[in-house]
């Protein structure tokens, strides 16, 4: 396991253990746990308060690069401070397949571990749409205004210097070729085969793939027609409610002329109702849209094979990386059975379920933890010492006024004083963790939930449903297959 380690120091508190003391923890525990730790980030006498924390966010900046599977810190305070922040750069570090450990706090491998582990998304999942609400009317401003809300600009755009739509010149050409070669009846292997011919590349500088297609030729954005809150936060496929998404004509540089458009959208339409070729034959896969490569992070395709024999035939079912079936790319070239892989996946469901004996004694323990692990907030502590000598300073400051004193002379750091008891507030409010939204009964129900959930492995129907209920995310690496379950949603 490769891992990046990161530790911070700050020196207003002089309780907080040191740098050293901090590095020495998380190398005890790479040793322990065959860890290789390939890089280390520091920030000294900075808070974490804010993330604005130079290696911190260099630490983030090179996760493709330093590609870890784990990133390590001593405590959850090390990493972040403001809750919010937590859980947007915890799901930063997700989102390149690496996973967070405080090494003095963590949960471990067993059954429990995980239900934690869902629990505590369950967590980062509520502090993400709080996060959410509070950007959400910047966003719109910038919608309004035909600005990048965020991620990476669609291919054939680039942004100017104020966060506004340009067109990119060398990229543009290729969505032309797409648009066009499909208003001609072109298929998408045919047309990915055409702009891999003539030197065309992906936003990310791979080769084209007939799946990476589709979403740019239903991209209104190649229109002019900027359109915001379309999707799920959660999903770029799964739609929002279609009463809060906003269109703005015009709103940015055309690439495709509207007529071109509109014709694809009715080619795509008509194509989208037509039945597939042998459709009812198929070999249904179990896994599609959750199963990864572990390695490249694209999605596995079903890869069905037939073989004929003296006087009968015989179809298999396979599991293979995308990119390394498009364009070998990805070593992970291997093709895995599908019914191995499904089989793991259905027992590990089957555990997961074993391994709830009691939901309320677990739900129990689970809380506990839970308390003792957040109520050891170093940060609340040391804000709250600072909330009652601002208080305590607010108090002298307005007796010294009743008592006589010039108001002139004292208004200015009465103000000062008022306004950093506030902030504090504010800051003690976002550094807790509302264990209260956790309550008994709503953990006891989720267990319950996943320790009834009974399938026959032989009923394909009822195999799917248990799947769908459980499975956030299946990745298959050539030594392992890692399972990740649903968070618990608060």
């Amino acid at each position: 396991m490769r891992a990046v380690a990161y530790a911070r120091y700050s020196s207003a508190n002089q309780r907080e253990e040191s740098i050293s003391a901090q590095l020495r923890v998380i190398y005890d525990y790479a040793n322990k746990h065959g860890i290789n730790i390939a890089k280390v980030y520091v920030d000294e006498a900075q808070s974490a308060t804010s993330d604005n924390r130079d290696d911190f966010q260099r630490m983030i900046a090179e996760l493709d690069e330093t590609s870890p599977d784990l990133v390590l810190v001593h405590k959850l305070d090390r990493f972040a401070r403001d809750r919010f922040d937590a859980a947007f750069y915890r799901r930063e570090i997700k989102k390149h397949r690496a996973r967070l450990i405080a090494v003095e706090q963590d949960f471990g491998e067993g059954p429990e571990a995980g239900l934690m582990e869902s629990i505590l998304e369950g967590f980062a999942e509520y502090f993400s749409k709080n996060l959410s609400r509070e950007v959400k009317k910047g966003h719109t401003e910038n919608a309004m205004q035909g600005k990048h809300c965020g991620g990476i600009p669609p291919l054939g755009y680039s942004l100017d210097k104020d966060g506004k739509y340009i067109v990119n010149k060398e990229e543009a050409p290729a969505i032309k070729v797409i648009f066009e070669r499909k208003l001609e009846g072109y298929s998408y292997k045919q047309i990915a085969d055409e702009l891999n011919k003539l030197g065309y590349k992906t936003k990310s500088g791979r080769p084209f793939g007939p799946n990476s297609l589709h979403d740019i030729l239903r991209n209104e954005k190649y229109n002019g027609t900027f359109v915001f809150r379309k999707t799920s936060p959660n999903s770029s496929r799964q739609a929002e409610d279609p009463t809060k998404t906003m269109r703005i004509e015009n709103a940015i540089p055309k690439i495709i002329d509207k007529d071109t458009f509109d014709k694809v959208q009715e080619i795509m339409d008509k194509s989208r109702c037509q039945p597939r070729p042998n459709e009812g034959k198929q070999i249904r896969y179990l896994l599609t849209g959750l199963i990864r490569c572990g390695l490249c992070g694209q999605a596995m395709a079903g890869d069905t094979n037939t073989r004929k024999y003296k006087n009968s035939s015989a179809t298999y079912g396979y599991y293979k990386c995308g990119l390394a079936k498009r364009t070998k790319e990805c070593t992970n070239s291997t093709r895995y059975p599908k019914n191995t892989i499904e089989l793991e996946v259905l027992g590990r469901i089957e555990k997961r379920a074993a391994s709830i004996k009691n939901p309320e004694s677990m739900a129990d323990k689970l809380i506990t933890k839970l308390k003792k692990d957040f109520e050891k907030n170093d940060r609340q502590k040391e804000l709250r010492k600072l909330l009652t000598k601002t208080e305590k300073e607010l108090h002298n400051l307005t007796n010294a006024i009743a008592s006589g004193a010039d108001p002139r002379l004292l208004a200015s750091k009465l103000n000062e004083a008022g306004k950093r008891r506030d902030q504090l507030k504010e800051e003690v409010k976002k550094a807790g963790v509302p264990i209260d939204l956790l309550d008994k009964q709503r953990l006891v129900d989720f267990l319950r939930e996943q320790k009834e959930i009974k399938f026959d492995r032989n009923d394909e129907v009822q195999c799917l449903a248990a799947i769908r209920k459980t499975i956030k995310q299946v990745l298959v690496y050539p030594d392992r297959t890692e399972v990740e379950f649903k968070e618990l949603s608060l």
